[in-house]
């Protein structure tokens, strides 16, 4: 099956009524395409598809559920259990509780881990406009996947599309704390002028936390760190600052990156 039959083919199960999820299922069953539900619902976004056929009705919010105050729908989503049980996710959730309480009900929240998922370079939460609640993650290929319920919920188009912009909103305010952090000196980058054979250039760090010890980049470019001896490792942060003040450090000595 070539690109534009499986995309016919999609077109129109989903004019068919038949839900995002089972077509994953058929695509995955039947003719061994296996895509997430995020790469399904942004391919089928390009498609012809007519989406009222897939919108349910909303319920009408019980009296107390339309007397919540907006701190208080903020603090539903902030006590909101991890789906993987968390405790880094519970601890980003408090650090960012001001955010949260300011925002709008109704509003997409987007967070992301201290240390990503296995396997990813950025993982996080969002709570979508609708109210459902998911893990997202996001691999080396800078491909996006949601962990959702198991409850068949799944999120509307204006969920995903609300979804991508707060998380480029909230991806831009990490990378703006994090080069403002990088910046305040607890960071600190050397390169040594003379380098082992197999090394194209290499130096000390010593980073925010107190962790010291090595790195290199070697002459097919990939860098590596070896821990000084009766350092502790680095944390996730102070990998960030430091790929942010090294890259200033190459540059002041010409370097090109």
């Amino acid at each position: 099956m070539n690109k534009q039959e499986r995309d016919t083919l999609i077109m129109t199960k989903l004019n068919e009524g038949v839900s995002l999820s089972d077509v994953q299922k058929m695509l995955a069953q039947d003719y061994n395409i296996r895509m997430t539900y995020l790469e399904l619902r942004l391919l089928a976004d390009d498609l012809a598809v007519n989406w009222e056929k897939h919108d349910k009705p909303k319920p009408t919010p019980a009296p107390e559920e339309q007397a919540k105050t907006p701190e208080e729908d903020a603090e539903s989503f902030d006590d909101a259990e991890d789906l993987d049980d968390d405790e880094d996710f519970e601890e980003e959730a408090e650090a960012e509780e001001e955010e949260e309480e300011a925002a709008e009900p109704g509003a997409t929240k987007v967070t992301i881990d201290p240390a990503p998922r296995p396997g990813m370079i950025l993982s996080g939460m969002v709570r979508f406009a609708s109210g459902i609640r998911a893990g997202w993650m996001m691999n080396r290929m800078g491909q996006l996947s949601l962990d959702l319920p198991d409850d068949d919920t799944q999120p509307t188009q204006e969920d995903i599309q609300g979804f991508q912009e707060e998380l480029r909103r909230v991806m831009q305010r990490k990378d703006e704390e994090m080069r403002k952090a990088a910046n305040d000196g607890r960071t600190k980058v050397t390169i040594n002028p003379v380098v082992p054979a197999g090394v194209k250039i290499g130096g000390n760090v010593e980073f925010a936390s107190g962790a010291k010890g090595d790195w290199y980049i070697d002459n097919s470019g990939r860098m590596g760190f070896t821990p000084a001896e009766g350092s502790t490792n680095p944390t996730q942060e102070d990998v960030g600052m430091f790929q942010v003040v090294l890259q200033q450090e190459l540059r002041k000595h010409g370097y090109g990156v």
